[in-house]
């Protein structure tokens, strides 16, 4: 998975091409991640969080702010900017049909966990 952010933050600091724990609000720690990574992660919670020592953010234009400085945009693997959602807003057809085939199957997952803690009572 290639990143245009990565590639910045190596020329701004090799530091950022490491990995450090990921935290977003109401979700909470998620995993050693690279700073990519856990950009598109806040991305796709549309919240800010922490990688590592640093506060990240992420705006509608995968702007990636770190600790208040824009540094780059977050790629997609696909080569797109922006989640689903923000990119179904913008018109993009593709992306409204998998946000909504996730969304369905996320909630077929739930369900299924459902049923089985309904049984086991």
């Amino acid at each position: 998975m290639t990143i245009a952010v990565v590639t910045l933050f190596t020329l701004v600091t090799p530091a950022f091409a490491q990995v450090a724990p990921c935290r977003l609000p109401g979700v909470g720690f998620i995993a050693n991640n690279t700073l990519d990574q856990c950009a598109r992660l806040a991305q796709a919670y549309h919240s800010q969080g922490h990688w590592g020592g640093h506060r990240i953010q992420t705006d509608a234009n995968s702007m990636v702010y770190v600790d208040g400085r824009a540094i780059g945009r977050v790629r997609n693997a696909s080569g797109t900017f922006g989640s689903l959602m923000q990119r179904c807003q913008r018109g993009d057809v593709a992306a409204c049909n998998q946000y909504s085939r996730q969304a369905d199957n996320a909630m077929q997952q739930y369900e299924k966990l459902m049923r089985s803690r309904n049984l086991g009572r």
